[in-house]
């Protein structure tokens, strides 16, 4: 199986009800000027047929990858590429700050 990076993903209601692993991961290493510094960002990591699909929701991108750790890997790559091509304008146009994840009880059947 082969996956690639994905950008721009929008999660249905049933995707993220079907969750089954939600992973925070930091240390994603990014260009500012001339020095490099780290942030943390948030990654769901969602198994999805015979892989994973990682999405960090502060900015809407996402990857895949075979295992939770090359869905983790590949999306910190995607994120870093990111970083280092877009503009502080691109930047500061996707981000979503203020994100809460949290679990809901609901009342089925």
């Amino acid at each position: 199986m082969e996956f690639g990076i994905i950008l721009n993903v929008r999660w249905s209601l049933h995707a993220v009800l079907q969750c089954s692993l939600i992973w925070a991961f930091s240390c994603v290493t990014f260009k500012t000027a001339e020095r490099r510094h780290s942030t943390k960002l948030t990654a769901i990591i969602e198994e999805e047929g015979n892989g994973f699909v990682a999405l960090c929701p502060e900015l809407d991108i996402a990857s895949q990858g075979d295992t939770v750790e090359q869905a983790r890997d590949n999306l910190r790559e995607a994120l870093e590429l990111f970083f280092e091509t877009a503009s502080p304008e691109e930047i500061k146009h996707r981000f979503h700050g203020n994100l809460f994840i949290t679990q809901v009880e609901i009342a089925v059947g």
